[in-house]
């Protein structure tokens, strides 16, 4: 009887853990999607400074933003944390679930943000140097356009400009996240939004 008793309430932690869970990555997999507008938008404004003869000047002004942006997830995973550290985990009988879940927080989101803060690192060697030859900000003489042609800076902004790598790492995330919400659908369909 006393098993039957904890049996039951492991599953109704579980099921509040995943229904949780379930709230956590779709907040993940909507910031995910912004994130991923985010760099592929600085990819295209970086490579047009980069690779346009003649900006824009308007251009520059609309879109000079991305080049001290800095766009990283920051998944909602204290649930997940809490959960793991309590030793909860081989409580999810769902096997292929549980091996899930476990994959995307131990590997892809680490792959991702270990991703991301490289990116990030290049950049900020990249503002160094921006931010060392810039002259004039939002006067007369501000020399952001010319600034953008020199060669230390523009090597970093064509190397910026290639965001690939990264966005890829989020559309597998992605797909993973959703994987997990549609394995939980199936475990408890009368919980669906």
């Amino acid at each position: 009887m006393e098993k039957e008793r904890e049996h039951a309430h492991d599953k109704k932690e579980v099921k509040e853990f995943l229904l949780g869970l379930k709230a956590d990555l779709e907040n993940d997999r909507k910031e995910m999607n912004e994130d991923i507008w985010g760099y592929e938008t600085s990819a295209k404004w970086l490579s047009y400074f980069v690779y346009e003869k003649n900006i824009n000047k308007d251009s520059l002004k609309a879109h000079s933003w991305v080049l001290v942006s800095k766009t990283h997830l920051l998944a909602n995973k204290g649930r997940y944390e809490g959960f793991k550290a309590s030793g909860k985990m081989n409580t999810i009988e769902n096997h292929e679930l549980r091996n899930r879940i476990l994959d995307f927080y131990e590997e892809r989101i680490v792959g991702l943000t270990n991703s991301t803060q490289d990116y990030m690192d290049f950049k900020d060697q990249m503002l160094n140097i921006f931010y060392r030859e810039r002259k004039g900000r939002a006067t007369a003489s501000d020399n952001l356009y010319d600034i953008l042609k020199h060669s230390e800076l523009n090597n970093y902004l064509a190397t910026l400009s290639n965001v690939n790598e990264i966005t890829k790492r989020y559309k597998l995330a992605i797909n993973d996240a959703e994987s997990i919400i549609k394995l939980i659908n199936e475990m408890y369909p009368t919980e669906k939004k």
